[in-house]
């Protein structure tokens, strides 16, 4: 806060640019560790696949469901969904190159997360913003012939 009171001009600056840079080291990040695995990943990539594909379904409905026992607002319930399914991949493929350096497999499941949530995400993002503009012009509808 300190440093954004005292260089407001250039933090803006770099909070425009920012973001940007981070996608770029996450997406270098993931192409790295995947190019590194073509081989394992070549063996095993349906297996890995299907079980990030689960993993990744399986929060989106956790995150969903447990903010709806939270009797949560139904946007809101949709937004932690989204959280929950599209958990920091980016860290996981990280931590596992750091810490599991012997064995860089361990990289390729949050790898490939890193991947398929980007997919998955915005697909589920697109859904439900067509099923809500969907609900909002039969309601308008309904208002208007009522």
């Amino acid at each position: 806060l300190m440093t954004r009171a005292l260089f407001k001009q250039k933090v803006e600056q770099y909070v425009q640019v920012l973001p940007l840079v981070s996608v770029i080291a996450i997406v270098a990040i993931v192409a790295a560790i995947i190019a590194g695995s073509k081989a394992a990943i070549l063996q095993s990539g349906a297996l890995i696949l299907a079980v990030v594909i689960l993993h990744n379904g399986l929060g989106y409905l956790l995150g969903f469901w447990a903010s709806r026992c939270f009797k949560l607002a139904y946007a809101d319930c949709k937004a932690v969904a989204i959280e929950v399914g599209m958990q920091n991949s980016g860290l996981g493929v990280a931590l596992a190159a750091v810490h599991f350096v012997a064995s860089p497999i361990t990289a390729v499941p949050s790898a490939i997360f890193s991947l398929w949530h980007n997919v998955s995400g915005p697909a589920l993002a697109t859904y439900w913003a067509a099923k809500t503009e969907k609900e909002t012009l039969v309601q308008d509808e309904i208002a208007d012939n009522g």
